[in-house]
């Protein structure tokens, strides 16, 4: 011990970091789509967020209509844009 550290506790695990793993088992399940056969999936795939895809294909699996998440998925952007817009002008205005 150092003259500088004058806590008597040793860390003995090493420290994780991000939110901790959720319980029970995960399973990962891998997914091929082709251009030209899943044109109309992938282009709903790619108008949602990076990073969104599973979360999306889960819901539509568990039984959610596209056609509901779709129309969130356009409420939200459309709260994310008005948000912005509201932050650019408060922003001009205080120069």
């Amino acid at each position: 011990m150092t003259k500088d550290n004058i806590c008597p506790t040793k860390n003995t695990q090493p420290r994780r970091r991000g939110r901790p793993r959720k319980p029970g088992r995960s399973i990962k399940i891998a997914l091929r789509l082709r251009e030209g056969e899943h044109d109309a999936i992938l282009e709903r795939l790619r108008q949602l967020p990076r990073g969104h895809w599973s979360r999306y294909i889960r819901r539509v699996l568990d039984g959610a209509p596209v056609e509901a998440l779709d129309d969130a998925l356009a409420q939200e952007s459309k709260i994310l844009t008005a948000a912005l817009d509201g932050m650019w002008d408060d922003w001009g205005e205080s120069e």
